[in-house]
């Protein structure tokens, strides 16, 4: 059975005509349903990526029931859902616009967005985990700064906020040793901007956000959820020149990319010294993935240059320490833990989830891409996917990673 897109209509408050609301605590209406002639949206489209707020774009027209209430004022927010109990994505209006024949057009950000919009004061801390960095540091600081104050109309506020929700396991690296990492600010930041270059530019994963299961119990519509990479999340699905793939582009980013790093403060002095012995580290096979060589300032990741030649960036580290033993390790591990470059895939592909009510292709998880013709065979990461709701065969996908760590040549 073919599966289907539809709209929730979240209103911050209830004015009138009740009866097109269901639910209690967090009333909502249907907003967009195929199978309900008057309740459809027209040039559909949302666009959700990895630990991003994501946006859609829809035009209302005034055959639906709900479009003088849309256009009544912007304290409302939708939800878009795959058939009827799955929420894939959830925004609030940031945009409208309306044509001569009455079509309003309404562009949404994702809810993901409203940590945008709340700065938090510049901080520092040292030997916290990354859990803590995301209960202490953002979530009080946020839901203190969006807590109504006495008297306020709560229901003007109430679903621009989240619990705390999943975390995710990534407080243990890759051997079960315990991260406890520093991290601060000169300058304040926004509740996204902390969360993005502490947390996510460092472990990678992503942030995104879940409708709660019980928000009569949480209080809360939303839930902001972090999930650390995961290599066995994989769809059984294979993306295939030739099948369900009908064009694809290639982009071969090296910008950023370097072989070997050289440590330095925050303000790019380097901190460490030509005054040293071979030091090197080692994966669990004994074999030497980084090393920096005797009277070198240079950390080099042994496979990469071998590859593709010195190239050699500044790793801005949080230590002011010169050549101390923790600043050492943790250039070296972060030199081994160097990526190929970057290889993007702009996909347009049919949705034949969609068509066959099969497991769908979601952000975070990881693909069979194929291109017989190119011998290409690669577990990709899907870190972006563009869906038109009216017309899912036209869905884009866009798909980021390597081939068995080798160079991909186009």
């Amino acid at each position: 059975m073919a599966a289907v897109y539809t709209v929730r209509f979240y209103p911050y408050k209830v004015y009138d005509n009740q009866h097109w609301y269901t639910g209690e605590k967090y009333p909502y209406a249907m907003l967009h349903d195929p199978t309900q002639p008057d309740r459809f949206l027209m040039d559909t489209q949302l666009e959700i990526a990895q630990s991003k707020s994501g946006n859609f774009t829809f035009t209302i027209t005034k055959e639906n029931p709900l479009y003088s209430r849309l256009r009544q004022d912007m304290q409302w927010e939708v939800a878009v859902f795959r058939d009827s109990s799955r929420c894939i994505w959830a925004g609030y209006p940031t945009e409208r616009s309306t044509d001569i024949y009455g079509k309003t057009i309404f562009t949404c950000e994702g809810v993901l967005g409203y940590l945008n919009q709340v700065y938090l004061p510049a901080f520092s801390f040292s030997g916290i985990s990354p859990s803590e960095l995301i209960r202490r540091v953002v979530f009080n600081w946020y839901n203190t700064e969006i807590t109504p104050d006495s008297g306020e109309d709560t229901s003007k506020s109430r679903h621009k906020c989240f619990a705390n929700g999943y975390i995710g396991d990534f407080d243990t690296d890759g051997n079960g040793k315990e991260r406890k990492i520093t991290r601060y600010t000169d300058k304040s930041l926004t509740a996204m901007d902390i969360l993005q270059t502490r947390l996510v530019d460092y472990f990678g994963g992503d942030l995104h956000v879940k409708m709660a299961a019980a928000p009569e119990v949480t209080d809360e519509l939303w839930e902001l959820h972090y999930q650390s990479p995961d290599t066995s999340n994989i769809n059984p699905h294979t993306l295939e020149i030739g099948k369900n793939v009908v064009e694809v582009d290639y982009q071969y980013d090296t910008q950023n990319f370097y072989t070997a790093l050289v440590p330095t403060d925050k303000d790019n002095n380097i901190l460490v010294t030509a005054n040293n012995d071979v030091q090197s580290v080692t994966d669990g096979h004994q074999a030497i993935t980084a090393v920096r060589r005797k009277n070198s300032v240079i950390f080099r990741n042994v496979k990469l240059v071998k590859t593709y030649g010195l190239l050699v960036g500044l790793y801005q580290t949080e230590s002011e320490i010169a050549d101390s033993a923790s600043l050492i390790g943790s250039t070296l591990s972060k030199a081994a833990n160097l990526k190929p470059p970057k290889v993007s895939f702009s996909v347009h592909a049919k949705d034949t989830t969609m068509l066959t009510g099969d497991a769908p292709l979601e952000i975070g998880q990881y693909v069979q891409f194929s291109h017989p013709q190119r011998t290409l065979h690669a577990m990709m990461l899907i870190s972006k996917i563009t869906m038109k709701l009216e017309d899912p065969t036209q869905n884009e996908i866009e798909l980021s990673g390597y081939a068995d760590g080798n160079p991909l040549r186009f």
